[in-house]
């Protein structure tokens, strides 16, 4: 029941974490990092158990772009908190230990917007054990989509609770129907298990 709940905290912070509003952004960071990562009276081994697991997560939200000087730099601070915390692991416990899913999932698409189905799909691959990327593509031919960022802030608000579920990065386009673009992404994953996930008009299209 605590992990459930503990669960359930972590996520509603790494939705406010994600939010397109810096404001809502700021405080879910300062929150998880001043009160949790940085918090005297939560033991090292329990802050070591949840940092674990969000680490990734927090990593691929913090690189998101935003705007705001301010933003910047309470990003800055927060992190040094995590950067302490990652020095008491090391002194305190020998250091910090992670572990991959068995499996990866690459699900792309256009996610004009990402719905409720598209998250139910996410967390069913989730409950499988499998790492799941999310790839918004830049455009559709057959659809007349929203532009891409939003989509993609989209998805990412709408996973953002799922800490193995993440937004594949912009700077490595896949091309399904590209043998090359296929290589290149079995090449980023080199020792799991990949798997698609797409519906038989992407199959039958690519």
């Amino acid at each position: 029941e605590n992990e459930r709940a503990i669960r359930r905290i972590t996520g509603i912070l790494l939705s406010g974490l994600a939010h397109f509003d810096d404001g809502v952004h700021r405080a879910a960071l300062s929150v998880l990092c001043r009160a949790v990562f940085s918090c005297a009276k939560v033991s090292i081994v329990s802050r070591r158990a949840l940092f674990l697991p969000l680490c990734k997560k927090l990593l691929t939200l913090l690189s998101e772009k935003r705007g705001s000087d301010i933003t910047f730099f309470n990003t800055a601070a927060m992190l040094n908190h995590i950067y302490r915390m990652i020095i008491d692991c090391r002194v305190e416990l020998g250091g910090l230990s992670f572990e991959l899913p068995a499996s990866v999932a690459f699900f792309p698409g256009t996610f004009d917007p990402f719905s409720s189905g598209h998250k139910r799909i996410v967390t069913e691959i989730l409950a499988l054990g499998f790492e799941v990327y999310l790839a918004v593509d830049e455009f559709s031919w057959s659809k007349r989509t929203q532009p891409k960022l939003l989509r993609r802030q989209i998805a990412v608000m709408s996973v953002a609770d799922q800490p193995d579920a993440y937004l594949f990065p912009d700077d490595i386009p896949i091309n399904l129907a590209n043998p090359d673009d296929l290589l290149r992404l079995r090449a980023l994953f080199p020792d799991r298990p990949l798997y698609l996930v797409a519906g038989s008009d992407v199959v039958e299209n690519a």
